[in-house]
């Protein structure tokens, strides 16, 4: 009796062991839960050391939507790129260390609408969420498609970025990181030592987004790209392209160019794109995938095209 329940007990270590790793796997994937060096807000950080506030006109409060890990998340109402909403650190965080660092980020780990599970066919961000069930966007403003992020420090000075939200992809539960490395705001801003004292964050819109985790983290995985499978289409006719890329926590852009003969151009921007060839001919397309911030070399992947008359 002893020994039976002796294997039931090593059995379930090793199952739960099993179940833990699966699921460690599965939010690496999503890129969700990178390892973070420095958690500033969300489930492992002390948020007393943070309270948070309104900036200009914007609203900012904790709600328990949409949370991430923790019991709660930020709630951002944004009124436009300068009115949104901060928080304040009663003890300024040293990031000195991270400033000085090519492969540091500063990162949000954000939801730009309110997402509910439902029977329906609609999906958020285009993405089927992992579930039975698919996901349905409530909009309730405009949406906020840029994001700015203004870093305060003890001493006064400051430094902002502003970055487009399409240049990260979503998780398929529609969370987005929106990463800003250091190296970037350091540029804007060079001092002895980086004592955070305040963050403000705002977006172009008016609908609310929600912040699960404000935390540091580092990266330097390459840009990959793929510009999809070789086509046959008739002349004039609308060719759709869809790029797929990945590049860790950069923000990345998409550029196409349809006809290599003539040189690499940027004729189109995004990662779905639609062109129509004039002529019939043999066509390379080259898609090239670059960091938005310039600090990881650009990926280039083609893909050809048969046009008949």
């Amino acid at each position: 009796m002893k020994a039976f329940s002796l294997r039931r007990i090593i059995f379930g270590i090793f199952a739960l062991a099993f179940v833990s790793a699966c699921l460690i796997g599965r939010t690496n994937a999503q890129g969700l839960f990178t390892q973070a060096e420095i958690v500033l807000y969300g489930s492992n950080a002390v948020e007393t050391n943070v309270t948070l506030g309104n900036w200009g006109g914007g609203v900012c409060q904790a709600s328990t939507k949409n949370t991430l890990g923790a019991a709660q998340s930020i709630q951002v109402t944004p009124r436009g790129l300068y009115q949104g909403g901060r928080l304040d650190f009663a003890t300024p965080v040293d990031l000195t260390k991270w400033f000085n660092d090519p492969e540091a980020y500063l990162q949000f780990v954000t939801r730009f609408h309110d997402v509910q599970e439902t029977s329906g066919t609609a999906s958020a961000w285009g993405l089927v969420a992992p579930t039975p069930a698919t996901a349905t966007v409530s909009r309730t403003g405009k949406i906020v498609k840029r994001i700015q992020v203004v870093l305060f420090f003890d001493g006064g000075e400051s430094t902002e970025y502003q970055v487009d939200v399409n240049a990260f992809s979503p998780s398929p539960d529609a969370w987005v990181n929106v990463s800003f490395p250091f190296v970037a705001l350091k540029g804007k801003l060079n001092l002895p030592a980086y004592n955070l004292k305040r963050i403000v964050i705002t977006g172009d819109g008016t609908e609310p987004f929600y912040i699960g985790e404000i935390r540091v983290i580092r990266d330097n995985t390459p840009i990959e790209a793929n510009a999809g499978d070789e086509k046959e289409v008739g002349r004039n006719y609308p060719v759709v392209f869809s790029g797929t890329a990945t590049g860790g926590a950069s923000a990345l852009k998409y550029s196409w160019d349809f006809d290599n003969s003539n040189g690499i151009q940027e004729e189109a921007v995004g990662e779905t794109v639609t062109h129509r060839f004039t002529r019939a001919g043999n066509f390379t397309v080259t898609l090239t995938v670059t960091d938005v911030f310039g600090l990881k070399k650009p990926a280039i992947a083609t893909t050809r095209v048969l046009v008949n008359e």
